[in-house]
């Protein structure tokens, strides 16, 4: 673990509209008809990587 000391979470924090990663992606669309949605479904026939979090080097 990080010896980092992390900011408090904003609870107050009010909510804010982001720009979409895919702006030409809309509702009901596959998954894979996007490059990110592409990558993370030939991972899913892959099979999964496992990672350890208490392992991994940040």
């Amino acid at each position: 673990m990080s010896s980092e000391t992390l900011p408090s979470f904003p609870v107050n924090a009010p909510p804010t509209y982001v720009a979409n990663p895919h702006p030409g992606w809309s509702i009901g669309q596959k998954t894979e008809s996007i490059p990110d949605g592409t990558e993370w479904t030939e991972g899913e026939e892959a099979g999964w990587t496992v990672m350890h979090t208490g392992t991994e080097d940040p």
